[in-house]
């Protein structure tokens, strides 16, 4: 860039300086607006120990715990085990929208599934994360195939 391109910029911003000051001004405004109209979105998560930890497992066991988080990690999803975590707890909602504030997330390395429930309640949220991973452990196949891990 020489002298005459740069001299050219900044006389440019000296005279429309009024115009840069309106966008980032209305920006700022806009952006507070509607930050605050938002609820916010508070997240709980509840882990649950499923099978042996990985690190103390063969190759096949490990395969096997592998498959065993992913089918977990469906299962949880399912009606049968939302359904009654909605009834106890008096959600009001359906399962697909539970299915929705749920994040389900496997950690093969530590046979850990973690569920993440999203709300804008933070104690229900907490609420509805520890219900899931117990009704999970309650439901699982072998009764002792899954244990809560906080």
């Amino acid at each position: 860039m020489n002298g005459s391109t740069v001299s050219t910029i900044l006389r440019a911003l000296l005279r429309w300086w009024w115009l840069v000051v309106v966008a980032i001004t209305l920006s700022v405004g806009i952006g507070y607006f509607v930050r605050t109209e938002q609820d916010d979105i508070y997240a709980a998560r509840a882990t649950v120990l499923v099978g042996q930890d990985a690190r103390t497992v063969a190759n096949d066991a490990f395969r096997a715990n592998r498959d065993l988080l992913t089918a977990y990690s469906v299962y949880v999803r399912r009606q049968t085990i939302l359904e009654p975590i909605i009834d106890d707890l008096s959600l009001g909602i359906e399962p697909d929208q539970l299915n929705e504030m749920m994040d389900v997330q496997v950690n093969n390395d530590a046979s850990l599934l973690e569920i993440l429930i999203f709300d804008t309640d933070a104690e229900r949220a907490a609420l509805i994360a520890n219900r899931v991973a117990q009704e999970l452990v309650n439901q699982s196949a072998s009764g002792g195939g899954a244990g809560v891990a906080d």
